[in-house]
This record gives C-alpha cells, sequence and structure tokens, in this order.
C-alpha cells in the first residue's frame, strides 16, 4: 500500500542537491540558490523543504 512506503522527501532533495551543487560553483551565491532551487522545484519539491535543502547544501541565506 502506498501507506506503507516510507518515503523521506527531505533526505531524497538533500540527495539530488548535493549532486547537482558541485556543477553551480564558481557562481554566485544568490544565482547558486536559485538554480538550485528551479531543479528542485522542477522536480516536485515543495518551498519548505527547499529552503531547509538550501541552507543545508549552501549554508544559511543572508
Amino acid at each position: 500500500m502506498i501507506e506503507d512506503a516510507a518515503v523521506d522527501e527531505h533526505a531524497d532533495a538533500l540527495a539530488l542537491a548535493q549532486q547537482k551543487a558541485p556543477s553551480y560553483r564558481g557562481l554566485e551565491p544568490d544565482v547558486q540558490r536559485r538554480r538550485l532551487s528551479g531543479f528542485l522545484a522542477r522536480r516536485g519539491y515543495g518551498y519548505d523543504i527547499i529552503r531547509t535543502v538550501l541552507d543545508e547544501v549552501l549554508g544559511e541565506d543572508e
């Protein structure tokens, strides 16, 4: 059953972000955040998950 499937969206989004982030190295921090945010949003993750993942991968937003 679908209810039985344990899906940890945060962990999945974090893994994707950690794989993608190195390709944005060298860009301005705000550009990195915007591109990584769009990448995760296109994969169906919500704002709350995206925000926390970005903070973990790229550091706190200033």
